[in-house]
């Protein structure tokens, strides 16, 4: 975390950085610097083909901090534009396993979306 916040120091506007202190906080269990630094990634993030990166950083954040329904809405989001996650993905990747037995993500896994 130090080092991010260094590197931030000389680019307060670099969205990876952002969302890679969220991730971090997220993993510290600090659900609001979490959530807030993945917005701010996702928010400060003006290149539309790293966009999706950013938002699936938040939708990590969010299930890691317990907001299931919207690293679910961030989920819908990214199956809906063109990104780095599949529904494939979706079914191997254990970063997903906290939502295996959801029934929105077992709709998403099936095919059928509907919002969370």
């Amino acid at each position: 975390l130090a080092y991010l916040r260094k590197r931030l120091s000389e680019n307060s506007k670099d969205s990876r950085l952002h969302s890679a202190i969220g991730l971090v906080h997220a993993a510290l269990h600090e659900k609001d610097e979490a959530v807030q630094e993945g917005v701010l990634g996702v928010s400060l993030c003006d290149d539309a083909a790293l966009q999706p990166y950013r938002t699936l950083d938040l939708a990590s954040i969010y299930l890691s901090v317990g907001e299931r329904d919207h690293a679910l809405e961030q989920i819908q989001r990214l199956l809906s534009i063109p990104s780095p996650l599949s529904v494939a993905l979706l079914r191997v990747d254990p970063r997903w396993d906290l939502l295996r037995e959801d029934p929105r993500f077992e709709q998403i896994l099936a095919g059928r979306s509907e919002s969370p």
